[in-house]
């Protein structure tokens, strides 16, 4: 593992953020282009699977059901023909919604698509600042590597669903020391719990790495949320907190490839039934769960921030009941990281990392369902034979791979410091 330069400067760079200055903004342009082109291209293909946004029209719903006062749990928002969709948000973000409410669908999903682009180019800037412990970072490495994240395909899921997987990621991120940053550390956290309980993972995350005063705020800002939503919703609020936010079954089938959580991989396994089941899912998840945890803290402590805190959100979607391919865009600090490395020093080990997450978790065509949807994704291979079971749960193999991985670089961390940042992804 090469070590970086402790000056914040790399090996062949002027700038000192610790990002070289080798990238062209002419290699950034081309890669924006190239990404971009090939999505608007599988929507030409494919325009009844790739420019939907069904998401969108749920979460606008949700706003406009709140209020008209409606009723914002009993029934689906959204009938597609093929599912109901029902809003599995807190109250509170159904009022973060409302804006929404008044907007005709097809302005609104350009909006929402955009805004997803700034988004990732946002979390991938934060991805690799936050390491050299700078705010200032040359624009075409960020362009470049957001241009090849986004074509994982947790981000294109996210992107032409219009979901808001990548917003709730960057509230998380911005809780990440950052220089001179005037966030408050943990208000990030607390609003993304806030919206979807998922994130509430990164409390414990907070108080193992001895940020207390961070998890504080977190926590406050979690439960003031809950406290809006019982202001301006407080029939909806009751429903929600009385039990409907366990009810995973108002998702979809547990079982459905889509699910790319531990308990979808056991549901696959015991064809249908969670093979085992509660007690071992649910033994499963504590154990992934702790480790999880133990090893992201231990990350942290090393000075692996961004790993550390990649590690954790990927732990989340794995022990999560119901994760959908979607809401693994932790994977986009993991690529960050790993091409801030290959920009840096040339590593060879980490550009065949870039390429083994690209085949896993890359939207890559690899055929044509029996419906007709495209197989974008390894997770999506129909009659995969007894490779099922690998291609099937990839992001579940992922999570585990890259678990392994993180317990190697905090041994080689306890054996060689580096700077903090330095990082050998």
């Amino acid at each position: 593992m090469a070590q970086a330069p402790t000056d914040g400067t790399s090996r062949g760079s002027a700038t000192p953020t610790g990002i070289p200055g080798r990238v062209s903004a002419r290699l950034a342009a081309a890669a924006a282009l190239i990404s971009l082109g090939l999505h608007v291209l599988t929507i030409v293909v494919w325009p009844r699977f790739y420019n939907v946004y069904i998401d969108t029209e749920v979460y606008r719903e949700a706003g406009r059901v709140l209020l008209a006062g409606g009723d914002l749990y009993t029934g689906p928002l959204v009938e597609t023909g093929h599912h109901s969709l029902y809003h599995v948000y807190t109250p509170f973000a159904a009022l973060l919604f409302t804006p929404l409410a008044p907007l005709p669908l097809i302005p609104l999903d350009q909006f929402i698509f955009g805004l997803n682009l700034v988004l990732l180019v946002a979390s991938v800037w934060i991805s690799i600042t936050a390491p050299a412990g700078r705010a200032s970072v040359p624009i075409a490495p960020v362009v470049l590597i957001a241009s090849l994240a986004f074509w994982l395909e947790p981000v294109r899921t996210t992107a032409w669903l219009g979901q808001i997987n990548l917003l709730l990621m960057l509230l998380v991120l911005l809780d990440l020391p950052r220089g001179t940053s005037r966030w408050p550390r943990g208000l990030g956290i607390g609003l993304a719990a806030g919206i979807k309980l998922t994130p509430l993972i990164f409390i414990p995350y907070l108080l193992l790495t001895g940020r207390s005063r961070e998890a504080l705020v977190a926590s406050s800002t979690a439960l003031g949320t809950v406290g809006v939503g019982f202001l301006v919703a407080p029939d909806a609020s009751a429903v929600y907190w009385s039990g409907v936010f366990l009810d995973s079954a108002r998702i979809s089938d547990v079982a459905i490839v889509s699910n790319q959580s531990f308990r979808g991989m056991l549901a696959r396994l015991g064809e249908g039934s969670v093979l085992g089941g509660p007690a071992v899912w649910w033994l499963l998840a504590i154990v992934l769960g702790v480790a999880g945890l133990a090893v992201a803290a231990r990350l942290w402590r090393v000075g692996e921030h961004v790993l550390g805190t990649a590690l954790c959100g990927l732990t989340a979607c794995a022990v999560s009941p119901f994760s959908w391919g979607h809401h693994w865009v932790w994977f986009v600090p993991l690529l960050a990281l790993l091409c801030l490395h290959v920009i840096r020093t040339g590593h060879r080990r980490s550009a065949v990392a870039i390429t083994a997450l690209l085949v896993t978790a890359g939207s890559v065509l690899y055929g044509i369902r029996s419906d007709g949807t495209p197989a974008m994704g390894m997770f999506l291979i129909e009659d995969a034979g007894a490779f099922a079971p690998l291609t099937e749960n990839i992001y579940c193999w992922v999570h585990v791979a890259v678990l392994a991985y993180s317990i190697t670089v905090v041994r080689a961390r306890s054996r060689h410091p580096m700077p903090c940042g330095a990082t050998g992804a």
